[in-house]
């Protein structure tokens, strides 16, 4: 699944549906004050976007995804879906109250039952233009996902018709056959049996669904589960029974006990004082790209983004293999080879940055939605002296102590240094391949999209690992200086990672061939069509810090999604 700009999203044309989730409707539901506080992230990022409105500075925060559903939509079995779903996960039944001078200048919490959901649907109109269709959907994110209101998300369909006619239930099998079922992915489902009565034949075609939420209900990883999920319950709401989806835990449950354990870091505690010393090295604050990409004056600076391809399926096996030759894996192969490329191009002697871990250390949180992150400072020296293996071993034992970091809230950080900290070089990996449905994401066209973003100094990069290779992600800022630098730093690391896997230059093509913005650097390579083979757990550094179904983590949990009288399983 790709991690892209909306504008870099092969949008195909059709009817364009939005649904909005309501309290209101029949009957205003009760929302119930609820004791549980906000996680730390979930409080700094509505205090934040609190602050900018005030000063009508906000911008989208917004995250989303998007895949499609084989056949004619059953807008019925859809609904029944999408409010499944939102019983599942609690955090999207509940809404955060920014302080008042009544609640002491306290956020509070408060919540609906499962059941009190309904959605709201009204047909905006049939597009022809795959930009003004992607431009319709922007805007709707933008106003939709608002953190400081309920509901800060929304959903879109869009509708294509078929060009041919089969019969209904041909498509309903379809798309029975790309779900597995969760425990018993090698056992393809039973013969679909369609509840009511359908016309021989109808058209074919497909629809687009799209989800989007505001970042305070979502990290990236529940990103990468929504597809699975919606088709399931999508799928069994078709054949008028349950989808086999285990319990899940509740985000806000996870959030009163991450508050419980913060309480108790102080600001001698162990992890504030390697923070303090992680500054103090870097001038007194967070590390910058290796290169200069702002004027220092422009603030508020657009910026553009992109995802290319670094191996292919092959290419991500022989880089996995050349790493663990070297006592080390691509977890640390990776970061190595961003070390290395910063020191080629920019001379720096230390590869610094912050790196986000997932935080989902129980088994309840595994497939839970929520915003599960912890962030670790990275530092460890790159000298033209030391061999790749030499950096990998450097670049291990850095990524072990940020993750021990990653454990104590940013924010607490912070709170306790008593200093405002914004991160402006953050870089992620995760291997994908062990989620929930990954080996059918390319049959669903399933992508992972991100809201634009103004900033003068951010440069982001997502590393990720599918089935499919592994790709960069990343966004910066849309000025000379940055063009002049990261995109160079990039094709470095593109090279680096090609030499260590003993590939060359393969000849994949780039993964999102539409325009993109002015100044968007571009690498023209694609993967096959192929399979990798899992990574074995390296002794020496965990995989997959941001994906607990990485190799090394337990067994996924599932939960129910129906709503009213429960039917039978499938």
């Amino acid at each position: 699944m790709k991690f892209i700009d909306l504008c870099d999203l092969d949008a195909r044309p059709g009817l364009l549906t939005v649904w909005r989730p309501t309290t209101e409707h029949p009957s205003p539901a009760h929302w119930r004050p609820d004791t549980r506080p906000a996680s730390y992230l979930q409080e700094a990022h509505v205090m934040a976007a609190q602050s900018a409105a005030a000063a009508g500075l906000r911008g989208p925060s917004w995250l989303a995804t998007t895949f499609e559903l084989p056949g004619t939509l059953d807008a019925g079995a859809l609904e029944v879906a999408l409010l499944g779903w939102i019983d599942r996960h609690e955090a999207l039944r509940s809404r955060l109250i920014p302080g008042t001078p009544q609640s002491g200048g306290r956020m509070t919490r408060a919540t609906v039952r499962a059941g009190a959901v309904t959605l709201r649907r009204s047909d905006v109109g049939a597009f022809d233009d795959p930009a003004q269709l992607t431009d319709c959907i922007e805007q709707l994110l933008d106003q939709a996902t608002d953190p400081l209101a309920w509901p800060s998300f929304v959903f879109a369909t869009v509708q294509h018709p078929g060009d041919t006619t089969r019969h209904l239930g041909d498509a309903t099998q379809r798309l029975s056959d790309t779900v597995p079922h969760p425990g018993d992915i090698a056992s393809p489902p039973g013969p679909v049996v369609v509840p009511h009565p359908r016309p021989p034949c109808e058209p074919a075609g497909s629809t687009t669904v799209y989800l989007g939420f505001d970042h305070s209900n979502v990290d990236g990883y529940s990103i990468f589960l929504i597809a699975h999920e919606i088709r399931e319950l999508y799928a069994a709401a078709l054949r008028g029974c349950r989808a086999e989806l285990g319990e899940v835990g509740s985000y806000l449950d996870f959030a009163g006990t991450e508050r419980e354990g913060a309480a108790l870091v102080r600001d001698d505690h162990e992890t504030v004082a390697h923070w303090r010393d992680f500054l103090t090295d870097n001038g007194g604050r967070l590390p910058e790209f290796p290169g200069v990409v702002s004027d220092g004056v422009t603030l508020d600076v657009p910026q553009v983004g992109g995802c290319d391809w670094l191996l292919d399926a092959e290419g991500a096996q022989s880089f996995d293999q050349a790493c663990k030759n070297r006592g080390g894996n691509v977890y640390t192969g990776v970061f190595a080879s961003l070390a290395r490329s910063g020191h080629e191009i920019a001379g720096v002697e230390d590869f610094s940055a912050l790196t986000p871990f997932h935080t989902r250390s129980q088994h309840q949180w595994k497939q839970s939605v929520g915003w599960y992150v912890g962030l670790g400072p990275l530092r460890f020296a790159v000298r033209s002296t030391d061999s790749f293996t030499e950096v990998m071993g450097a670049a291990a034992k850095a990524l072990e102590r940020a993750k021990a970091m990653a454990t104590v809230p940013f924010p607490r950080v912070t709170e306790l240094l008593g200093q405002p900290l914004e991160p402006h070089f953050m870089v992620s990996y995760m291997d994908i391949r062990n989620t929930p449905g990954a080996r059918e994401w390319s049959a669903w066209k399933a992508a992972a999209l991100r809201s634009r973003r103004s900033h003068a100094y951010e440069v982001y990069l997502w590393i990720m690992r599918s089935h499919d290779g592994i790709y960069l992600s990343y966004r910066h800022p849309d000025t000379s200086q940055a063009r002049a630098v990261v995109p160079g730093y990039l094709a470095r690391v593109a090279r680096l990672v090609r030499e260590i896997a003993g590939q060359g230059e393969p000849d994949v093509p780039n993964i999102s061939e539409l325009p993109r913005s002015p100044g968007t650097p571009r690498h023209p390579h694609h993967p096959e069509d192929s399979h990798a083979t899992r990574d074995p757990q390296s002794p020496q550094s965990p995989q997959s810090p941001l994906n607990p179904q990485s190799p090394q983590s337990p067994g996924r949990p599932d939960g129910p999604g129906s709503r009213g009288k429960e039917p039978a399983p499938c």
